[in-house]
């Protein structure tokens, strides 16, 4: 079984891993915010007490480092699981924390290759590419744009080599 998830020829690198954090950080804080800003009006309304609300506090800071840890720690198994080949017959995907995927695509169910870039990859210098395929859409995370345009052309040069001639 070990065998079959083995890392793939391209890992995601070092500093994709503050990428991904801050990518996850920004929802936790944006959730974070919209609670405590519900309890605050709810105690400024006089719907809650102050004792309800300093138990609220309590509860609130312990799932948020609960959150914080997850995500810290998620993170890092996330980059060390994640990995990628671009081979002559397709592309492999491992990926997985909990449930384990490795994805084969074959190159001849390629139907477009796109370039995605989010605000906060685009920030960092990243992109991700997304792969449109017959069945579904597949995305290669986290690849520095110095890369991007090769492994971009990469694609597309064997993609070409399986076209069907009528």
């Amino acid at each position: 079984m070990k065998e079959i998830f083995k890392k793939q020829n391209i890992e995601l690198d070092k500093e994709s891993l503050k990428v991904i954090r801050i990518g996850n950080f920004i929802p936790l804080a944006v959730y974070s915010l919209i609670i405590f800003s519900v309890f605050t009006y709810l105690i400024i309304s006089n719907k809650i007490s102050v004792i309800n609300f300093k138990n609220f506090l309590i509860i609130y800071f312990v799932l948020n480092l609960l959150i914080i840890a997850y995500i810290l720690i998620e993170t890092n198994v996330f980059c060390k699981i994640y990995s990628y080949t671009i081979s002559n017959e397709g592309i492999i995907i491992v990926s997985g924390v909990f449930i384990k995927s490795k994805i084969f695509i074959p190159y001849n169910i390629i139907q477009s290759v796109d370039i995605n870039k989010g605000p906060i990859i685009r920030k960092f210098g990243y992109s991700n590419i997304d792969i449109k395929t017959l069945k579904e859409n597949i995305e290669i995370y986290y690849i520095k744009n110095e890369n991007l345009e090769k492994i971009k052309e990469q694609i597309l040069n064997n993609k070409n080599l399986y076209k069907l001639k009528y």
